[in-house]
C-alpha cells in the first residue's frame, strides 16, 4: 500500500521527475546541460524531506521500530539495485576490456555493500579511469542515500522531538561548513563522502520538522518560480569543476523553495500532472538503468550522435518502467498482483545477493578474466605506470585534489648556468615534461601545471586555476628570467587569448611558444586494442578512432606556434598511435612516456630550425 505522503503531495513525484531528467540529460550530453548532475542533490533534499516526515509520523504514532524501517528500505531499494548490478556484470563481460571489467566487479561488490561512494573515492583523482568506463559509477549516490537511511533514524530513536530541530540545524551547519572547507582542500572527498552531503538531506529534513509549507497561493507560486529558475540556472551554468559548496548550496536553496511551494496550483499543474508523476514514480529505476546503458553503449560503439542520445533516453525510460513493474513493485507493494511476502522477498534476496557478490568478487580477483592474445597485443595493453611521477603529479602538476599553495619553489625557480624553460598549462603540458627533459638535456625545465587549467590570463575555471594564473603572470614571470616559456592545453583555439599572451610576452621581452592541440581518440586506445585477438586490421581501426582536430589558431607569427597535429599526423589519413610497439597514448587525450618522447623530439627539431620573426 502506498504511503499517504505520496498520495497527498503529488508534486513531489514531479520534483523527482525534474531531478532524473536533469541527470539523464547531463549524462547524454553534458555540454548541453553541464550542471545536470545537480539532479542528484535535488534527490537528496527530497529524500531528507520524505524520510523525516515518515519518521516523525511513526514516532508520533508510537510505531517507530528501527528494524521495520531498515527492512522497508531494503525492500524498497535493494531488489532493483541487485538486478541492475547483476545484469550490468553480465553485459560488461561482452563489452568492456578486462581491466575495466575487473574494476566493474570491484564496484559491484562495493555497491552491494552500500559502500560504492567510498570505493570510487579511493579511485578518484585526475588520472583515474574515465567515468565513461565505469558502468556502476552512479551507485555512489545510492550508497550515500543508504548511509543516510542507516544514520538518520537513530537520531529519532535516541532523541525526543524537542531535540530533532536542534540536531537538524547543527548537522546542516556543520556539514555545510565542512563542505566549504573540503571544496577547496579535497573536492573529491567533499563529493563522495556522506558527511559532506548531510546538509543536503537536512535541507529537506528541516522543512518536515518545522512543518513549513506556503499556504498562500501567490507566495507559493513565487517560491515555485524562484526555485525552478534557480535550479535550471544551476544546471545550465555550473559544471563539474565548479565549487562544490556553491553548487550544492544553490541547489539546496532551490530544492527547499520547491518543497515550500508544493501547495500552489502551479505546482499541481506543472509537477503534479500525470506525466510528471509517471516519470517521478519510475525515477529510481530509470536512474539505476540509464548510466550502465549509456556506458556500455559508448564502450561498444563510440561517441553519441543526437539520434543515439534520444534513443538511449527513451530506452532508459522503457527499461526503468519495466524494472519498476517486474522487480521494484512486487517487492515493495502488497497490492501488487505478484506481491511477495516478507519471508519470500528476503528468501529470494539473500541467495541472489550472495551469488551476485561472489560473481563480482571472482571478476575482481581474476582481473577481468583476460583472454589469450598475440604477444604484441599484450605489450600494447601493458600500462606504463610511471606517468604520475614523470609528470610530477602532486608537486609541479596539481591534480584536482591538490591546492595551489602546495606547489614548492623548486617547480618554478630558474637555475643559473643553464638555459631555463617554463612549462605552463594543463595535464597536456605536464605529460610533455618527461619528453622535453630528454630532448633538451642542457636545459633546466620549470613547470607550473594544473588539471584542466587554461594557462591564459582571464580564462575562467576553478579557484585553483585562477590562483595558478595570477601567480604566474603577476609574480613568477616578473621575478624569474626564462629563455623560453611553453604554453599548451587541450582546447587551444581562442585567438583573443593568444593575442593577450602575445602582447604580454612581447612587452616583457619573453620568448614563448604555443603548442597546439594534439589529435585525440574518441575512446580509450586500450579499449580498442582489447577487442582484437590479432594485429589484423588493428591500425585501420585505430586510425578510424582518431579525432584529427584542425589547428584553430593563426600561425602568424610561425615562430611562436608549434602544431601538434602536424607532428602527430604525418599524413592526412595517418596519425601516430604507437611507436616501435609501444602505445603513444595512455588514454584518449594524454600521452604515454613514449608518446611524450616522440612529440618532444619533434618539437626539438622544429625549435632547432625555428623561423625568425
Amino acid at each position: 500500500m502506498k504511503s499517504t505522503i505520496y498520495e497527498l503531495i503529488k508534486p513531489l513525484e514531479g520534483y523527482r521527475a525534474l531531478a532524473i531528467l536533469a541527470v539523464l540529460i547531463f549524462h547524454l550530453d553534458r555540454n548541453f546541460l553541464p550542471g545536470g548532475f545537480l539532479g542528484v542533490d535535488l534527490f537528496f533534499v527530497i529524500s531528507g524531506f520524505i524520510i523525516t516526515k515518515g519518521l516523525m509520523t511513526r514516532k508520533a504514532q508510537g510505531r517507530l521500530k528501527l528494524s521495520a524501517f531498515y527492512l522497508r528500505r531494503i525492500r524498497r531499494l535493494f531488489p532493483a539495485l541487485l538486478v541492475t548490478v547483476t545484469v550490468t556484470l553480465i553485459a560488461s563481460w561482452f563489452i568492456l576490456v578486462p581491466e575495466e571489467f575487473a574494476a566493474t566487479g570491484k564496484s559491484a561488490l562495493f555497491s552491494l555493500a552500500s559502500l560504492a561512494n567510498i570505493s570510487f573515492w579511493l579511485e578518484s583523482g585526475y588520472f583515474a579511469a574515465d567515468a565513461e568506463t565505469k558502468p556502476l559509477l552512479h551507485m555512489w549516490s545510492l550508497s550515500v542515500e543508504e548511509q543516510f537511511y542507516l544514520f538518520w533514524p537513530l537520531v529519532f530513536a535516541v532523541f525526543g522531538p524537542k531535540r530533532w530541530k536542534v540536531w537538524t540545524f547543527v548537522l546542516l551547519i556543520l556539514s555545510f561548513g565542512a563542505t566549504v572547507w573540503f571544496a577547496r582542500m579535497s573536492p573529491e572527498t567533499g563529493f563522495f563522502w556522506f558527511p559532506f552531503r548531510i546538509y543536503e538531506f537536512m535541507g529537506g529534513a528541516i522543512l518536515s520538522i518545522l512543518g513549513l509549507r506556503l499556504k498562500n497561493n501567490l507566495h507559493a507560486t513565487v517560491a515555485l518560480l524562484a526555485g525552478s529558475a534557480l535550479f535550471l540556472y544551476a544546471c545550465f551554468t555550473f559544471d563539474a569543476v565548479s565549487n562544490l559548496a556553491l553548487t550544492g548550496g544553490v541547489t539546496v536553496i532551490a530544492s527547499m523553495l520547491l518543497l515550500l511551494s508544493m501547495d500552489s496550483k502551479l505546482a499541481e499543474t506543472v509537477f503534479g500532472n500525470p506525466i510528471a508523476i509517471w516519470i517521478g514514480q519510475r525515477s529510481y529505476s530509470i536512474y539505476l538503468v540509464h548510466w550502465p546503458l549509456i556506458v556500455l553503449y559508448v564502450s561498444a560503439y563510440g561517441g553519441l550522435n543526437f539520434v543515439e542520445m534520444i534513443s538511449l533516453g527513451l530506452i532508459s525510460f522503457l527499461l526503468g518502467a519495466a524494472l519498476k513493474w517486474l522487480i521494484e513493485d512486487p517487492f515493495r507493494q502488497a497490492s501488487h498482483p505478484r506481491s511477495l511476502s516478507p519471508s519470500k522477498a528476503f528468501g529470494a534476496l539473500i541467495p541472489v545477493t550472495a551469488a551476485s557478490g561472489f560473481l563480482a568478487a571472482m571478476i575482481w580477483i581474476n582481473q577481468g578474466f583476460p583472454p589469450e592474445r598475440e604477444t604484441q597485443l599484450k605489450d600494447y595493453l601493458v600500462e606504463d605506470n610511471r606517468y604520475q611521477s614523470l609528470m610530477r603529479q602532486g608537486t609541479c602538476f596539481l591534480s584536482t585534489n591538490d591546492r595551489f599553495f602546495d606547489m614548492p619553489e623548486t617547480c618554478y625557480k630558474t637555475v643559473s648556468g643553464k638555459q631555463n624553460m617554463l612549462l605552463l598549462g594543463s595535464s597536456v603540458a605536464a605529460d610533455l615534461r618527461y619528453g622535453l627533459e630528454l630532448s633538451f638535456p642542457n636545459w633546466h625545465i620549470s613547470q607550473i601545471t594544473a588539471a584542466r587549467c587554461n594557462p591564459f590570463p582571464g580564462a575562467s575555471r576553478s579557484d585553483t586555476c585562477e590562483s595558478v594564473r595570477n601567480f604566474v603572470f603577476e609574480e613568477v614571470l616578473d621575478n624569474q628570467e626564462y629563455d623560453l616559456v611553453i604554453l599548451t592545453w587541450s582546447h587551444l583555439k581562442n585567438a583573443a587569448q593568444v593575442k593577450t599572451i602575445d602582447d604580454y610576452m612581447t612587452q616583457r621581452g619573453i620568448d614563448y611558444v604555443l603548442i597546439g592541440s594534439r589529435p585525440v581518440f574518441d575512446q580509450s586506445p586500450r579499449q580498442i586494442i582489447a577487442r582484437h585477438a590479432s594485429l589484423d586490421g588493428l591500425d585501420a581501426e585505430m586510425q578510424s578512432h582518431v579525432l584529427r582536430q584542425k589547428d584553430k589558431l593563426p600561425r602568424n607569427p610561425q615562430r611562436h606556434y608549434f602544431s601538434s597535429i602536424d607532428a602527430m599526423c604525418p599524413s592526412s589519413d595517418t596519425c601516430i598511435w604507437q611507436i616501435d610497439g609501444t602505445l603513444a597514448y595512455r588514454d584518449p587525450l594524454h600521452l604515454s612516456p613514449t608518446g611524450s618522447e616522440y612529440l618532444s623530439a619533434e618539437f626539438a627539431k622544429w625549435y632547432a630550425e625555428r623561423p625568425s620573426d
